[in-house]
């Protein structure tokens, strides 16, 4: 019984103690004496109204712009130490080259939506990552396009075919004698094709 009474005790005592702490806490919390907020007098920030802004009191702090090379720095601004006939022929190729790279880089910015501009690649929906061939790309990056695109799909078909398959190398490691590189199927080539 006085191990009842006693454990009784204690916890009217926590629970008072509680009590207690917790109003003086809020009996000093809520004298308004000792906080001087400055900006009381100033209207909301967000208003159910539209409010008139009056610029000259506002007191922000303007920041300079941060340019990023890469984004300035473009291939027409490096040329230089030319005759003004090769400057203007070699400025000419590349405002069109530039121009090109430019209709390229909207037309896969509008058609992908997780087109990476540096690496001129997206994601498609089975998880792969492609490069973007549109029809403003030259005729060399659709073929190197196809020929990565053939070159991903025998590795592919290579891993799934041999577990020891290294594709740095291309080559697996048969149950007898040394490494050998691995040929796709003709099937898969023409599949690939």
């Amino acid at each position: 019984m006085k191990a009842v009474a006693s454990l009784v005790f204690g916890i009217v005592c926590a629970v008072g103690a509680g009590i207690v702490g917790i109003s003086a806490a809020s009996a000093v919390m809520s004298n308004p004496e000792g906080q001087h907020l400055t900006t009381l007098s100033e209207p909301d920030l967000w208003t159910s109204e539209p409010v008139r802004i009056d610029v000259a009191k506002q007191q922000y702090e303007r920041v300079e712009a941060v340019y990023s090379s890469y984004v300035t720095d473009h291939a027409g601004a490096r040329i230089a130490t030319k005759t003004p006939v090769e400057r203007s022929l070699e400025a000419d190729s590349v405002q069109e080259k530039v121009a090109t790279a430019a209709a390229h880089r909207d037309w896969c910015v509008q058609r992908y939506r997780s087109y990476d501009e540096a690496e001129n690649t997206y994601r498609s929906f089975s998880g792969e990552t492609r490069t973007c061939v549109s029809p403003f790309a030259p005729p060399s990056a659709v073929a190197q396009s196809a020929d990565e695109d053939r070159a991903t799909a025998n590795v592919a078909w290579c891993a799934a075919r041999y577990r020891s398959y290294r594709a740095k190398d291309n080559t697996y490691q048969p149950f007898d004698g040394p490494r050998r590189a691995c040929v796709p199927s003709a099937r898969q080539e023409i599949a690939a094709n």
